[in-house]
């Protein structure tokens, strides 16, 4: 099991939508959560980019790695992975609430151990 110990941070991002595309088919898993890192010199520039053109070209220099995955729902394990904190954090913002209650997969998406994004099945 991977120790990724997230910092607790998050990064918005203008076109989290064009990296669900991208992601969904690559890392969402039945009754699992992946967790993703996104490593990339032009990361933050996508993150704040306005213009989609743009934004398109840099999502092709991106490259995607799963650090590691869980049973949905093993929620001693995402801290053992992201860290106490995060874990916690992730459960009262996201998937303790009445939108993820159908819910079966998600991946969760990170740039320098800085939170980005959650995809799910939804």
């Amino acid at each position: 099991m991977a120790n990724y110990q997230a910092n607790g941070e998050h990064i918005n991002c203008s076109y989290s939508d064009l990296l669900e595309e991208r992601l969904q088919d690559d890392f969402l898993d039945y009754d699992s959560i992946v967790i993703v890192e996104v490593k990339g010199d032009r990361f933050i520039e996508f993150s704040d980019m306005d213009d989609s053109d743009t934004a398109y070209e840099i999502l092709d220099e991106l490259e995607f790695n799963e650090i590691d995955s869980i049973d949905y729902g093993d929620w001693d394990a995402l801290s053992k992975i992201l860290g106490e904190k995060e874990s916690t954090s992730l459960r009262e913002i996201y998937f303790d609430c009445e939108d993820f209650e159908e819910i079966t997969q998600a991946a969760l998406l990170y740039y320098n151990k800085s939170f980005v994004t959650i995809f799910s099945d939804y």
